[in-house]
């Protein structure tokens, strides 16, 4: 190992990087055509926009100015010189008139097939209203069309900008992985192939900051709000595999700088595996002036991934340096891929509290609960009534210890149980010391209000963490932490409808429950990501949860998307395609259904009402619901399908038989069914709900169904008891 000592003071004997040519035609807008800037687009700019005297450098540059708050205005310049598969870094100066005025500069581009392709760094930055550097580095896909630049302004405001560049990097490609000499290439940063003042495989995100010396990557800015980095992207990493990273460092006194690692999402034959929120070495160290020698021990993410990004940051002003690093894999990480045993103490029903039947079936104090719950809601009494009448019976709740006592016994009044958002789901970085202890503590507390009380049923996991790539390791400490402390109640992991089997099964060690959100209509849409566009989907992502191992709480939709945006002509699930998804994703097996969007879905007075009275409908049969399964057909989905298009689920309780049918198809169709064979001798079946019955000849059942029609027989004249009645408090609040 060798170290080369590089005195600060003394830059000039460091290789200084030369800019390239500048892609952006005219970024520095000093070329002016009837006061707009040349070569540039305008888009939702307000009076005011285009060329100024304000500029960071020069004489010239571009204002933007915002008076709609639902408006983004932008500039935007096409058809970049951008070659495919090239690296390219982008820098651009930026002030806002008004501290926290929201901006971004991003590139974007669709692919030759003419499908959408991507865009580098879309995450809007709040401005400090002094000039703000933007600087970042990207690939550009080998079938990438020629991409384009944005430069835009969130809402109300005004901000200048100066000196926008696009510069390619010779940043030598790796080699294939069966001739990679290192995970980590050329990490004594000795190599520079071409020549060209950049060590080979490695990428400056700032021409100004970026220096290097043989064998030392150098960093030193000025700019106080800006993060500096040397960059290598493309790391090979496998999932849920265990690296280290070491790497010698030094800076000037009080400097902050980290090694830095993130992943890239994976786009290949199977799909989309979704983005990667996990990221390794986010605490900041402080330089001290010496050569430090640093570790870094981590696991790489429990799903695909594009690669691994490893970046030496300087954040602000300073100086700082690093050398010597190397990446070597250690073995599998602590955790499995593919599926796991369930908990021990959720499957433990002689114990008080919430636990799992061997069905799946959820279990309060002994009592089965079959789950029709909502996301969203207003947190009044009023409320609660209206919600326990119509018949739903959990409510997703943020609980912090502070509050929770309160809204607790307020939902356990009204027959309501909770669900609960918290932060103590995801343990905070090994590396972090202090917010570890933090959240130790807020587990503790939280758990001292929340875990004793009745109207609790389970905690919420990290939304779509699979989708998400969220710290996997971190969110099973968490669990064991949590499940540990209470082992009486659950923790429900809903994903995305993406991703494998194995991949939700290997998130699922995070939770007891698992599910997913499906929102299909209007039908075509891109929700699905299976060839299935249809509501029929809601049955083949309900399959897709039960193969992971867990029980299954699905979540219908409860909006249009149209509703997200405030857009025109929203297109609201029917009573009919609602009633057909809930009860599609029964007869598939789910054990509760929760809905989302309601925030959204009361802005449509029928799609909410609809969902009352479907709501309504549950918890009347929510004691069959409970009951033992019988014979199942399916449709569509996983296992042994029937070519027959109605689908239907058997159930027993208390003594009687119900059957489930719904028409999974937009076609009218016709049900035959032996009702032996369910152990049925009766002359006749009800159809509940609907005030008939349905003549039994030779014990078979014949009956017709319109489009996605559903029809619930049984053996009884009429529902079984409400599970969770209408309570006394609802009576009172409502005036009954």
């Amino acid at each position: 190992m060798t170290t080369t000592l590089v005195a600060f003071s003394a830059l000039s004997a460091v290789a200084v990087l030369t800019a390239p040519q500048n892609l952006i035609t005219n970024g520095s807008f000093e070329e002016v055509r009837d006061g707009q800037p040349a070569g540039w687009t305008a888009r939702d700019q307000a009076p005011g926009s285009g060329v100024c005297d304000q500029a960071c450098e020069g004489v010239r540059a571009l204002r933007i100015v915002g008076a709609n708050p639902d408006k983004i205005p932008l500039y935007l310049q096409s058809n970049l010189p951008a070659k495919p598969g090239g690296t390219y870094l982008v820098q651009a100066r930026a002030k806002t008139a008004k501290a926290g005025t929201n901006f971004r500069c991003y590139v974007e581009w669709w692919l030759q097939e003419g499908k959408y392709g991507g865009a580098a760094q879309t995450k809007w930055r709040r401005g400090t209203g002094k000039w703000q550097l933007v600087s970042y580095s990207f690939q550009l896909p080998q079938n990438a069309k020629p991409p384009y630049i944005v430069l835009q302004l969130k809402g109300e405001g005004e901000i200048v900008w100066d000196d926008v560049a696009m510069l390619a990097l010779q940043v030598l490609p790796p080699p294939p992985a069966d001739q990679r000499p290192a995970l980590l290439l050329n990490g004594h940063c000795q190599d520079d192939a071409d020549a060209n003042g950049i060590p080979d495989y490695w990428s400056p995100t700032n021409i100004r900051a970026c220096r290097w010396q043989d064998g030392t990557l150098l960093l030193e800015s000025a700019d106080s709000d800006v993060i500096s980095a040397w960059r290598q992207a493309g790391i090979p990493t496998q999932p849920g595999r265990r690296y280290r990273l070491t790497y010698r460092a030094r800076g000037d006194e009080g400097a902050r700088f980290r090694c830095h690692l993130s992943w890239a999402r994976l786009r290949d034959e199977r799909g989309d595996h979704g983005g990667i929120a996990q990221q390794e070495g986010s605490v900041w160290l402080k330089a001290d002036g010496a050569w430090v020698d640093h570790r870094l021990e981590f696991t790489s993410p429990y799903k695909p991934t594009a690669g691994m990004t490893l970046s030496l940051e300087l954040q602000g002003a300073g100086k700082a340096a690093a050398d010597d690093l190397a990446l070597a894999e250690l073995g599998p990480g602590s955790l499995t891929l593919g599926p796991s045993p369930p908990r021990a103490s959720a499957l433990d029903t002689s114990r008080r509290g919430v636990h799992l039947r061997k069905d799946g079936i959820a279990l309060i104090d002994g009592t089965p609960f079959f789950p029709l719950g909502l996301y969203h809601f207003e947190n009044n009494d009023h409320e609660f009534a209206l919600l326990n009448q119509a018949g739903f019976n959990l409510l997703g709740c943020h609980l912090d210890p502070e509050k929770a006592q309160d809204l607790l016994d307020r939902l356990q009044r009204f027959g309501l149980k909770a669900f609960g958002h918290s932060s103590i789901v995801v343990a905070p970085p090994a590396d972090n010391a202090a917010v570890r202890e933090k959240w130790q503590t807020l587990v503790r507390d939280t758990l001292a209000v929340v875990g004793r009380h009745p109207a609790f049923v389970a905690w919420y996991s990290r939304d779509e963490p699979a989708w998400g790539g969220q710290p996997l390791e971190r969110l099973k400490e968490a669990y064991d932490a949590i499940t540990q402390a209470d082992p009486d109640h659950l923790i429900w992991v809903l994903h995305a409808p993406r991703n494998t089997i194995e991949t939700l099964q290997t998130y699922n060690q995070a939770g007891d429950v698992t599910g997913a959100d499906i929102y299909p209509v209007p039908e075509g849409g891109g929700h699905s990501e299976l060839e299935n566009k249809t509501i029929t989907s809601a049955g083949e992502y309900t399959d897709r949860m039960v193969a992971t191992g867990r029980p299954v709480w699905m979540v219908p939709q409860g909006f249009a998307w149209a509703h997200l945006g405030d857009k025109p002509n929203p297109i609201s699930p029917t009573y009919v395609q609602s009633r057909f998804m809930a009860y599609q994703m029964i007869i598939h097996g789910a054990r509760g259904l929760v809905w989302w969007g309601t925030r959204y879905g009361r802005k449509d007075p029928q799609l909410w009402a609809d969902l009352q009275k479907l709501a309504g409908e549950l918890a009347e049969l929510s004691a069959a619901l409970v009951g033992e399964d019988g014979p199942r057909r399916t449709h569509v989905g996983l296992g042994e399908l029937s070519p027959q298009p109605v689908e239907y689920l058997v159930k027993r309780a208390g003594g009687e038989v119900y059957l489930l049918a719904a028409n999974a198809s937009p076609e009218p169709a016709t049900l035959h069914w032996n009702a032996r064979e369910a152990g049925v001798q009766a002359a006749a079946l009800h159809v509940l709900f609907e005030n008939r019955t349905v003549p039994l000849t030779d014990g078979q059942l014949d009956d017709d169904f319109t489009p996605y029609a559903v029809h619930v027989y049984s053996t009884a004249p009429k529902p079984p008891e409400r599970l969770v009645p209408v309570t006394k408090a609802t009576r009172q609040e409502l005036g009954r």
